[in-house]
Parts: C-alpha cells; structure tokens; sequence
C-alpha cells in the first residue's frame, strides 16, 4: 500500500466505520476467557480495501492475546473476502452497549506499525507506515 492511501485508512479506521459503503458485518473470531469482543468487518468508501474493527469491553487485554484475537479475526475477514487488502485495527471500549465511536485505539503494535492482510500475497504482517518527505 502506499503512504497516501494508508494514511487514508488509518484516518478511516480513526473515525469507525461511519461512512462505510455497506453496513458493517459482525464476525466470529476467537477469544479468551474473561475477554469480551465485538468484531466487525467494512469496506473503506471509496477504496478497495476492508476495515477490521475489534473492541474489547471492558478491559485492555496484554499485547500477545490483543495480537492473538486480532490476527485471528483479520484471518476470519480473509476467509469472507481475500481478493482485498484489510487493515485490522483494536479499540477499547470501556462498557458493552457505548457508543463505537468513544472508543480508545489500541496502538499494539506502536503508532506508525499495523496489522494488516494483502491479498496479492495472503500473508498477514505487522507492517510499518511509511511518510513520503516533500
């Protein structure tokens, strides 16, 4: 991907799944006991890429099962649809039934790296944001 269009993605992904052009659909994705999530999967107007969002209520859990359960739902995504490129993004929200979009983002992989699924290749990576200079 490059920087432009991720820039883009992680803006989208910053303000949820609002201007999705089709409705958000929930996924099935592994979990652990004592972590609650709720998963979803959207397509970015106007991109040919999908968003996957996963909020875990109530409590941030360690980095290594945040990894483990996001993977996984990314993995889920790519089983519905892996002819394009999804960007999986982990949030924090504090209560069940609060507003998706007072969620806190949970950078676990640090503020410029992602995970993420690319189609061309259908490997799921940790990658890292790169910034074109003028």
């Amino acid at each position: 991907m490059r920087g432009t269009a991720l820039i883009f993605l992680m803006a989208f992904a910053l303000i949820g799944t609002a201007s999705a052009k089709q409705p958000a659909k929930k996924l099935t994705c592994t979990t652990a006991q004592g972590i609650k999530t709720e998963a979803e999967l959207s397509t970015a107007s106007g991109q040919n890429t999908n968003i996957v969002n996963v909020a875990f209520v109530g409590r941030r859990p360690g980095a290594k099962e945040i990894d483990r359960i996001l993977r996984d739902c990314v993995r889920a995504a790519a089983k519905i649809d892996g002819t394009k490129d999804i960007l999986g993004t982990a949030w924090l929200r504090k209560k069940a039934g609060d507003d998706p979009l007072d969620d806190e983002i949970i950078n676990n992989y640090g503020v410029l790296s992602y995970l993420s699924y690319q189609a061309s290749t259908k490997t799921i990576e940790v990658r890292q944001m790169k910034l074109k200079g003028k």
